[in-house]
């Protein structure tokens, strides 16, 4: 009689088999990986985009642009309509981020309320409800203010409000009296309110202080004065440094100077070619994405990170004052980078004022 084979694989056909499944998925993860991060990559692009539509609707309806810090009212001491459980009766002052200001176009009015109306305190007391000093109704975290792709140090810090997106808050005066100086763009607590006020001009910047109790109140910005166009300047872009979108202030400080840079990307009197009479400016503060993940904003060096970044590959999402979202490459220029945050170059406070970017600059 015949022996019968018995059905199945042997060692050597099951290890094969296993390598080859193995091989199979070391090229599909990254392949999938790769499509879930084009995916957040959109998802990002459209969120910059509707942040820049808001900002549009918000200049229409009120015939001018938000400040990067507004002051939206006070609170009396009453006790909290909206959370009986929270005694919190200190008086303050009320003030906001931009992002405070565009909320009414972005589907979060209820946000929007608790600062605007002066019968809501923003803080709580030592509540279930209270989230680091605040009321949890006045940091929640609003899915438009967030990059999917967003990681690092300083964003996985974040307990509430959530934010990796800022806006084009112009120019960082260093030590002259008229910002047109090539100083330390380190210094962080020396600029004063001469200063300030001298640099924040029509032609600088997008964004600039409507806080009079903070420092002086920049001139109104409409889109009548994106003399450059709409379409070579950026409104809003990411940021992996950017703070939880309640907080302007870093320590003890509390001027506009600290709220521009905290919630803001600003330009600084440098400029990157070789051959000019001026300090080049150092990677840390030209280069988009240089070490976004690892560091951290501090009170000491918050203008040296008031720049974009974010944690996808090779540049970063942008939004511009004609409603659309561009790609701005890590490798830009910083003339280019400069243009793109002046509203006109040539009155602005740019080193060379007379720099046109190309089309294709970004």
């Amino acid at each position: 009689m015949s022996k019968r084979s018995r059905p199945g694989f042997t060692l050597v056909e099951l290890l094969v088999v296993i390598s080859i499944i193995g091989v199979l998925m070391g090229l599909l993860i990254p392949a999938v990986q790769a499509a879930r991060e084009a995916a957040r990559r959109t998802e990002c692009a459209n969120n910059v985009k509707n942040l820049a539509l808001a900002a549009v609707t918000y200049e229409t309806t009120n015939r001018k642009l938000p400040g990067y810090i507004n002051h939206f009212g006070s609170f009396s001491g009453a006790n909290d309509p909206g959370d009986p459980d929270n005694t919190y009766t200190t008086a303050h002052e009320k003030y906001g981020t931009w992002h405070v200001a565009l909320m009414p176009n972005l589907g979060a009015q209820a946000t929007y309320e608790r600062y605007n109306e002066d019968k809501y305190p923003l803080y709580a007391t030592d509540t279930p409800n209270a989230v680091g000093g605040w009321h949890i109704n006045s940091v929640p975290n609003i899915p438009i203010f967030v990059c999917a792709s967003a990681t690092g140090v300083a964003f996985d810090s974040q307990e509430a409000a959530q934010n990796t997106y800022i806006s084009n808050n112009g120019f960082w005066p260093t030590e002259a009296a008229n910002g047109t100086d090539a100083g330390d763009p380190a210094t962080y607590g020396a600029v004063t309110a001469v200063q300030l006020k001298n640099v924040e001009t029509k032609a600088n910047g997008a964004f600039n202080n409507k806080a009079e109790a903070l420092g002086p109140v920049g001139p109104t910005i409409r889109m009548d004065d994106f003399k450059d166009g709409g379409n070579n300047t950026i409104l809003f872009s990411e940021s992996l440094q950017a703070q939880p979108w309640n907080r302007w202030t870093l320590g003890s400080s509390t001027t506009a100077a600290n709220a521009k840079v905290m919630q803001g990307m600003v330009f600084h009197f440098r400029d990157e070619s070789e051959g000019t009479t001026l300090a080049p400016a150092p990677e840390s503060v030209m280069k988009i994405n240089w070490q976004a993940m690892e560091g951290q904003m501090t009170s000491a060096d918050a203008p040296l990170w008031a720049r974009p970044s974010s944690a996808h590959n090779g540049g970063v999402n942008a939004g511009f004052a004609d409603g659309a979202s561009r790609w701005v490459s890590e490798s830009i220029d910083y003339r280019v980078y400069q243009a793109y945050l002046t509203l006109r170059g040539k009155s602005s406070s740019v080193p060379f004022k007379e720099f046109v970017p190309a089309g294709d600059a970004l």
